[in-house]
């Protein structure tokens, strides 16, 4: 089996607090079916660049876009060999020195950075070495922004569960799903609202 390789989008989902239920993500990497697009991805496709922009002009900052592209200049990838061979991945929407941006194009602004975008960036925290998130969701009529940043204790709290779903894949074995298991209490990342516009 070539090596597996698990996305921060992923440790949402293998966590209970993705987009993608558990089963389905695991469907998805053992090639049983294909991921499907979503209007809500294509929705984030098409608007990343004039979020990522509207944000540096709101702040005043001009960060290395990634993104969509998928430029492996900025790609944040670690090894690991814990139960078999798999590679934990992310690309950050825009890097500036410590800083890493992360943009997302919901339908309306949540008062909170949702758990599953926390997640994500934990990844980035963890594979990049970021000092702090820009975090920004953005509509075309306002957008809200926070600074993040990274908890020791999420991270030690996110690995269990990233490996025991790289067993199933390895093993083949179907996971169970959160409506049978738990999914877990995670720590919450620290967050400061910038302000919204």
């Amino acid at each position: 089996m070539s090596s597996i390789r698990i996305g921060a989008s992923g440790v949402a989902n293998v966590c209970g607090y993705g987009f993608e239920s558990i089963r389905s993500y695991w469907e998805i990497k053992t090639g049983r079916k294909e991921r499907p697009d979503t209007v809500w991805m294509q929705r984030g496709r098409e608007n990343e660049l004039r979020a990522i922009t509207a944000v540096e002009c709101d702040m005043g900052l001009l960060f290395s876009s990634t993104g969509s592209s998928f430029d492996d200049q900025h790609r944040l990838e670690a090894q690991f060999s814990d139960p078999v061979a798999w590679k934990l991945v992310m690309y950050p929407d825009g890097v500036l020195d410590e800083t890493m941006l992360e943009v997302k194009c919901p339908r309306q602004l949540h008062d909170e950075v949702p758990m599953g975008y926390q997640i994500q960036m934990q990844i980035g925290f963890m594979l990049g070495g970021f000092e702090r998130a820009l975090y920004a969701e953005w509509t075309p009529r306002e957008t809200r922004k926070w600074w993040v940043y990274p908890s020791r204790e999420l991270g030690e709290q996110l690995m269990p569960w990233i490996k025991r779903f790289v067993g199933y894949i390895a093993k083949d074995t179907e996971p169970p799903d959160f409506r049978t298991v738990k999914k877990p209490t995670l720590s919450t990342l620290k967050t400061e609202l910038i302000y919204a516009t």
